[in-house]
């Protein structure tokens, strides 16, 4: 039944990045148990026989921001990761979106941001290690496997949003895609 998400999912996302940029855009579940969940130009690989809703819009939005608009240099993860990381907060904005009244409701607009504005404080009130590896340059063996290469930027991306306004973040989000995508 996740799976069935994608088409609204990808819909969703398009509202901030753009059109959809590739020609298809699938899902495989495999059933071997890799070590993870991936994307590819036009197709997530979900891995073990299982699929959640949080990686789905995750992996989704890597279609703009990873594959279309890619990095040089795997170290450079920030802005993929963060982006990716910002579709999960969506996500769970969304879900405080339509259970206040839906996008078309002042309430339930309100309860979107007020969601992006909580999941940033929770990020921000992190503590220990959180706050001493830079995001954008974390070693190799760890390039994936921790918070600042992922909850970090996308905080930061929340407060990009909330200097820029959604609509300016929105329209830069697509310039870029206009001008860097492919």
């Amino acid at each position: 039944a996740i799976m069935n998400m994608q088409p609204d999912i990808t819909a969703f996302e398009s509202q901030f990045n753009g059109a959809f940029p590739f020609a298809s855009d699938g899902i495989i579940i495999g059933t071997p148990n890799a070590s993870f969940d991936e994307e590819m130009e036009g197709m997530i690989a979900f891995a073990g026989g299982v699929i959640d809703t949080d990686t789905l819009y995750h992996e989704n939005m890597h279609q703009w921001w990873g594959d279309n608009v890619t990095e040089d240099d795997y170290h450079m993860t920030f802005f993929k990761e963060g982006l990716a990381t910002l579709a999960e907060f969506f996500y769970h904005a969304r879900l405080a979106e339509d259970a206040a009244g839906g996008p078309s409701s002042p309430q339930g607009q309100a309860a979107f941001e007020a969601s992006l504005v909580s999941q940033f404080n929770t990020t921000y009130r992190s503590s220990g290690s959180f706050w001493t590896t830079a995001p954008s340059n974390p070693e190799p063996f760890t390039l994936f496997s921790g918070s600042n290469t992922y909850d970090r930027p996308g905080a930061a991306y929340v407060a990009l949003r909330q200097i820029l306004g959604p609509v300016n973040f929105n329209q830069a989000l697509q310039q870029l895609q206009r001008t860097y995508g492919g």
